[in-house]
């Protein structure tokens, strides 16, 4: 009977986290992108002038300027690539 109610309590909450995941999500692609129009524009402007693996001026790295690239895209478009 114990591990029954455990179970039925461990389902209950992965439902639970699932909805209110699915509930959040909803609720930020909500959010308008008008916002942000003008802070990636200036991103865009600093990735363009470095690259998309720029150098690191300490240690022998790069930076990964694709995928800030490809996030502020996908913010920017509601979801939608658009090259």
């Amino acid at each position: 009977m114990g591990k029954l109610n455990a179970v039925t309590k461990t389902m209950i909450m992965l439902i639970s986290c699932v909805a209110v995941f699915w509930i959040a999500l909803a609720v930020v692609y909500c959010i308008p992108t008008v916002a942000m129009e003008e802070n990636i524009r200036i991103s865009k402007e600093f990735l363009d002038k470095e690259g998309l693996y720029p150098d690191s001026y300490v240690g022998n790295q790069k930076f990964d300027n694709f995928t800030v690239y490809w996030m502020l895209n996908e913010a920017s478009q509601g979801g939608v690539i658009h090259s």
